[in-house]
């Protein structure tokens, strides 16, 4: 059961014993951890919940208010203050935690990706997927001509994990079925990626 549904195995696990201490399922202690976040913290985690669990670069949200290609959702993340306050703040609530100082990358445990995936509403959920893939075009090295990627290596070992998980997403929330213009970031990251 907890392979095939993770969520529904947490909205039940109150049941399990017999005098549980905790007279409520695992479900409602993440959404209670969800609910108190506020718009800022809730898109980043959003989108950082979208991403693979491990290794997420925070760099990815660093952007300069004259570059055109960045989302317009993420316009508070132009003022580096209120971002850190931010991943503080996820931080502070045990949401994220920082793997590495050094490389500046954060960790979210995988159940609490997914719950929080189905926290949020449809609306909510397709902005973060379509947040994420405009950070990734932005971030993963362009593919020109189909001149090898070799020399950014490294820089594509730092995205590739987020570009796949991004991928599952996309079949797991069956976005194939919408307007295909709605996934022109998704599709153009996918072409580098892919060599």
């Amino acid at each position: 059961m907890y392979r095939d549904s993770p969520s529904a195995a947490h909205a039940g696990l109150a049941s399990y014993s017999m005098r549980p201490l905790y007279k409520h399922n695992l479900r409602s202690a993440y959404h209670c951890s969800f609910a108190s976040l506020r718009s800022e913290e809730r898109k980043v985690f959003g989108i950082l919940s979208m991403s693979a669990a491990d290794s997420i670069p925070l760099d990815m949200f660093l952007f300069k208010a004259s570059d055109p290609n960045w989302p317009k959702q993420l316009g508070f993340c132009l003022r580096r203050t209120r971002l850190e306050n931010t991943l503080e703040a996820l931080l502070s609530s045990s949401l994220i935690a920082r793997r590495d100082p050094e490389t500046n990358t954060a960790f979210v445990h995988r159940i609490i990706q997914q719950e929080f995936c189905d926290f949020i509403c449809e609306e909510e959920r397709k902005e973060s997927f379509m947040v994420l893939a405009r950070l990734l075009k932005n971030n993963f090295p362009e593919l020109i001509n189909g001149v090898s990627l070799r020399k950014h290596w490294p820089t594509c070992l730092k995205y590739i994990h987020h570009v796949k998980a991004l991928a599952r997403r996309f079949e797991d929330y069956e976005y194939g079925d919408d307007d295909t213009e709605d996934f022109q970031d998704f599709a153009q990251v996918l072409a580098p990626a892919g060599w």
